[in-house]
């Protein structure tokens, strides 16, 4: 019995050792060189994210996000299909680290992936999204309000109380300086 469970134990290490193997890159001594490895690459980055967002390790799973558009960034001269294979993987990994900075109250840099993947797709609603949700935490309501009315869909629960959250913060800045300038001019 205790062997039949130390074999058992035994399995599964080995069978973690081996799915870590098969997500991290960093482990791997061939390094992908072609834009079909980089892109296979960057996908089992994506999936080890996202099983460790699932998890709520936002930072293990930051890190497989970063790793994967690091290795999409090192694509040579993509074309035709594996140029929009290349963007729209390399826009989801974007997204993706941008919502875990966010988890992590990390606001600048989530801002930062943001803008990056609005590069990509600058219409994105899910950027925009994210981008007014760090830009409201870093006090920048202006900027926030902005990403608030262009994110879509505009009749989303969560983008609107955004854009009133903005609106009502940039209505009292204003009643507080018109205050504050009446002050200062009636002496």
């Amino acid at each position: 019995m205790r062997r039949e469970a130390h074999a058992g134990r035994a399995r599964k290490r080995k069978q973690a050792e081996e799915n870590s193997r098969r997500v991290s890159h960093s482990s791997n001594t061939d390094a992908p060189r072609t834009n079909k490895q980089r892109l296979a690459a960057a996908e089992l980055q994506k999936k080890g994210g996202a099983v460790s967002f699932k998890d709520l390790d936002y930072k293990s799973a930051a890190r497989h996000f970063l790793d994967g558009v690091q290795l999409l960034a090192g694509c040579q001269n993509p074309s035709g299909e594996t140029a929009k294979q290349v963007n729209e993987l390399q826009l989801s990994l974007l997204l993706n680290l941008a919502m875990c900075w966010l988890k992590l109250e990390k606001w600048t840099k989530a801002a930062d992936t943001c803008s990056d993947a609005l590069k990509i797709d600058p219409t994105n609603g899910k950027a925009l999204f994210r981008r007014a949700t760090a830009h409201e935490q870093l006090g920048d309501v202006d900027k926030a309000l902005a990403d608030g009315k262009a994110a879509t869909p505009a009749d989303d629960p969560a983008i609107q109380a955004l854009v009133k959250r903005a609106e009502t913060k940039i209505a009292k800045r204003v009643e507080n300086e018109k205050a504050m300038y009446a002050r200062m001019f009636s002496n």
